[in-house]
Parts: C-alpha cells; sequence; structure tokens
C-alpha cells in the first residue's frame, strides 16, 4: 500500500478469501473498501467472481450475489451514488460484450440494465469515472456518457476520438 503523505510503499496483510491471480480485472473502491469484480487468469480465462477487501481489517470476502455479469476482463466499472455499473468487457480475445450491470450495496443485488439513449458500445479495456452522477465511459476510441437515473440509464454518444501518429 501506497502511503502518500510519507512517500513509502508497504506489504498489506491479507486473509479471508483471498481472490487468485488475475489480470484486466475491474476495481473500485466504497466506504473503505476494495471491490474486485472479473478479470482473467494467466491463460485469459475469463472470471465473473466478486471481491471486496476491507481496508482496515485487511480480510477479503467473496460477494456471493446472483444474476450479476457473465464471465469478463478489461470492463470499465465505475460507482455513482450507492451503486456499481458495470460496461462492456471481454469474454475472449475475440469476442467483447456491450451489456450494462448495476450492484446495489444497499441490498447486495445485481440488476441487468436496458440502456437507452444512441449507442450501445461493446467495451474492450474500457475506463471510466463518475464526476456528479454523469458516468463517462471510455470504449476503445468512442466516448459515452450515461447519466444513472433509478429506472433506465440514458447513453449519449460523446465523441469519436482520433489518434494519429
Amino acid at each position: 500500500m501506497l502511503d502518500v503523505e510519507k512517500k513509502t510503499w508497504s506489504v498489506v496483510t491479507q486473509s479471508g478469501d483471498v481472490p487468485s491471480v488475475r489480470h484486466g480485472a475491474s476495481a473500485v473502491v466504497h466506504n473503505e473498501r476494495l471491490y474486485v469484480f472479473g478479470g482473467a487468469t494467466a491463460k485469459n480465462k475469463a472470471l465473473d467472481d466478486f471481491y471486496s477487501f476491507q481496508f482496515a481489517s485487511g480480510v477479503w470476502t467473496r460477494i456471493a450475489a446472483a444474476d450479476g455479469p457473465s464471465k469478463r476482463y478489461f470492463a470499465a466499472t465505475t460507482i455513482a451514488g450507492d451503486k456499481l455499473y458495470v460496461h462492456g468487457g471481454e469474454v475472449n480475445i475475440k469476442t467483447q460484450v456491450a451489456d450494462f450491470y448495476e450492484f446495489a450495496f444497499a441490498d447486495s443485488k445485481w440488476r441487468k440494465l436496458t440502456v437507452g439513449g444512441a449507442v450501445a458500445l461493446k467495451e474492450r479495456a474500457g475506463a471510466s469515472v463518475s464526476v456528479s452522477g454523469i458516468v463517462p465511459f471510455n470504449s476503445g476510441n468512442q466516448v459515452i456518457c450515461c447519466l444513472p437515473i433509478p429506472t433506465t440509464p440514458s447513453c449519449t454518444y460523446m465523441a469519436d476520438l482520433v489518434v494519429s501518429n
């Protein structure tokens, strides 16, 4: 763990149901806990497990919640309010998904969302951040912006980014 003030690293003692080694996992911090979803094994086998890590105690807990996202890695994940959102990801090197899920911390339940608006992008190596409830997702070279509301998020295509050398 990095102590920002002291500018030093230290090894974190872990216990509980420690997740397997993985890459491409989605991770967010909410209420003094780190939440980790999915990822892939060293042989790129996609995972769909879901864990929380309590910083104060150093204890990992596997979260058993039905109806969550399928196995995937490199999904875009963010927090908005008291909910976690997962969009897209890769099932394998040739297959990406464009679905959208919400996890409510209050009742520990997943819900698949129907996204309204102009676009439903397949996510590959996505990134996201939440600012005042607006959740922009970066999907490869396209950016969409979602505003989560209680029933159906409204997503709008924001830009088509072109990068040239």
